[in-house]
């Protein structure tokens, strides 16, 4: 018995270190896409894999994808030639060669366009604010200076009500006569 759970152990040790190679590899494979300019997207919900963008428009291989077992696998190209296995280092590092480096252009575009976006959106948003608090604040004091002719003011203050007094006569049935013209 005792030799059986010794191998077991042998076993398991023995597929721990090829997992912890393959995940090394993975992980260098994930380094030196990135030190060519590929930007991981973190934020995918596709957690099985890791999705890459290259920032250059040019170049065809803009799109990656690296799976646990390490494999690359380019998206626009449908054919063999662009799937890079573990086994496959050499071809994997002749494209890692062919890659070009992002332009200072290439690697602000998104992020100046995010900033643009905000400003743009929150801009629009304060000057729609501002005009409508004016827009409101016309209309409060229109209707704040404009008499109420609904009912009748007594405050001496109004010159309407003194001129309006001048040219009517009050009657107790509330209604208003006008005399002369």
């Amino acid at each position: 018995m005792k030799a059986d759970e010794g191998s077991d152990w042998v076993e398991r040790l023995d597929e721990n270190m090829r997992c912890e190679a393959a995940t090394t590899k993975v992980f260098q494979r994930l380094h030196a896409l990135v030190q060519k300019g590929y930007v991981p997207d973190l934020h995918s919900e596709f957690v099985e894999t890791f999705w890459l963008y290259h920032p250059s428009n040019n170049f065809k291989h803009s799109t990656l994808i690296l799976y646990p077992s390490g494999l690359v696998i380019s998206v626009k190209e449908k054919s063999d030639e662009f799937r890079f296995s573990l086994d496959d280092e050499r071809e994997f590092q002749q494209f890692l060669r062919k890659v070009p480096l992002p332009t200072m252009w290439d690697r602000v575009r998104l992020p100046l366009l995010k900033i643009w976006v905000i400003i743009v959106l929150y801009g629009g948003l304060i000057i729609f604010g501002l005009a409508f608090a004016y827009g409101v604040e016309i209309i409060w004091s229109h209707i704040k200076s404009s008499p109420d002719r609904s009912s009748p003011r007594h405050d001496s203050e109004s010159g309407w009500w003194k001129n309006r007094l001048a040219h009517s006569v009050y009657r107790p049935s509330g209604f208003v006569l006008r005399r002369g013209g």
